[in-house]
């Protein structure tokens, strides 16, 4: 989309899209199984209610080697889904938040999915397969996120189906030998870029220090963690949501799926929304938020210096307890366990308080570093293309 006029048809492939969600269930915590679970399983994980699994590694395994020892995430949160058909593009393009079309050889991209009010239902990473893509997306989230893609389908020649054994690890740290071949270093590759790995991918994320994503049949990925030298670290799911964290990434989970809009999460700060691109559901609310007036919520990072009890879509408020100003988008602890991370989405209003508090008083957050400047970019004029603003200063 390349003027303020926020006025929108319907999308070619969503005839429903901006009428009522009546018939469409809401998107709830259905844990689709993988076959990288069940191994997972197998090897004592234990499960979340959110889909994430836990071995319980101790900190003296993965710090003996330092910060940028290699490591392995399990990342069982994490599934696959593949979107095939000659009018894949065109239908994902009318659906998801990001411009598919501005996908550069080499490139994956990362979307949400929202409802007709605008609310983000599932944040996805998009990576070209072919003439097929695969949606990389919270377990969660997928079964019924399918279900509801395949209700617009109509008779477009698009086709969903979950990716049962495709699994999905983090990555990050130097490079090293594995038993199906080398596994690069992502630090000397650009960021969101896409790589073969032979059978598979791996993408670079965005932050520093560089990290990203496995995708190898399940078979390679048990390969891949079991014969893997004993330099490479394995670590769990809680580890990868740091490094997430800490780049800025934000989080959807069926606790918090429709609670937010992309502004809410800086999704727009971090190229994951398009406003030169046509239609998809939430595009006109999305729109009017950018060119008619501006985000009352934005997403921070906080620390606490304690090991803490807290959920994602947990309240946070001023220190006199009685205002609440924002909302956990995402949490983890640090590998010692000693003190926690957060993203927040916080009033704007309140960004400037000079620190905050869960429920109690004993848990003071302090505010702590983006990668990117939040500082609202000025809306694009008519023809000129989206940039992200680097000015200002840095949070």
């Amino acid at each position: 989309m390349g003027s303020s006029n926020i006025s929108c048809s319907i999308a070619k492939f969503t005839p429903l899209a901006i009428e009522s969600e009546r018939g469409v269930d809401a998107i709830s915590g259905q844990i689709m199984e993988t076959s990288w679970r069940d191994y997972l399983a197998h090897q004592a994980a234990v499960q979340a209610s959110d889909g994430t699994m836990a071995f319980g590694v101790s900190s003296s395994q993965n710090t003996a080697l330092g910060n940028d020892a290699a490591r392995l995430y399990s990342c069982a949160h994490l599934a696959v889904a593949r979107c095939s058909g000659a009018q894949s593009s065109d239908f994902l393009q009318n659906q998801l938040t990001c411009d598919l079309q501005a996908i550069e050889k080499d490139q994956w991209t990362m979307g949400a999915y929202c409802t007709p009010k605008g609310r983000v239902l599932s944040i996805l990473r998009i990576v070209p397969d072919g003439a097929d893509y695969l949606l990389i997306g919270e377990i969660s989230l997928l079964a019924n996120m399918l279900d509801r893609l395949r209700i617009y389908v109509m008779r477009a020649d698009v086709t969903f189906t979950f990716e049962n054994d495709t699994a999905v690890l983090g990555l990050s740290g130097v490079g090293f030998d594995s038993p199906i071949g080398p596994v690069p270093a992502l630090s000397n590759f650009p960021e969101q870029s896409l790589h073969e790995l032979i059978p598979g991918y791996v993408l670079r994320e965005r932050g520093d220090p560089a990290y990203g994503l496995i995708l190898v049949p399940t078979d390679t990925a048990i390969r891949l963690w079991e014969d893997t030298s004993s330099d490479v670290m394995r670590c769990d799911t809680d580890q990868w949501i740091l490094l997430e964290i800490r780049a800025g990434n934000p989080r959807v989970t069926d606790k918090t799926s429709e609670r937010f809009i992309p502004q809410t999460l800086n999704l727009d700060l971090i190229s994951a929304v398009s406003f030169n691109k046509g239609c998809y559901p939430g595009q006109e609310i999305v729109a009017r938020v950018r060119y008619r007036s501006r985000p009352k919520h934005r997403m921070i990072r906080v620390g606490v210096s304690h090991r803490v009890a807290v959920q994602v879509g947990d309240p946070v408020f001023l220190p006199n307890k009685e205002q609440r100003v924002g909302e956990v988008v995402a949490q983890a602890h640090t590998m010692d366990h000693t003190q926690g991370e957060m993203l927040i989405s916080m009033a704007v209003a309140a960004l400037d308080a000079p620190h905050y508090h869960l429920g109690n008083e004993t848990s003071p957050l302090t505010r702590l570093s983006l990668p990117y400047d939040l500082t609202d970019a000025e809306p694009t004029k008519p023809g000129q293309h989206q940039h992200r603003s680097t000015a200002g200063q840095s949070v």
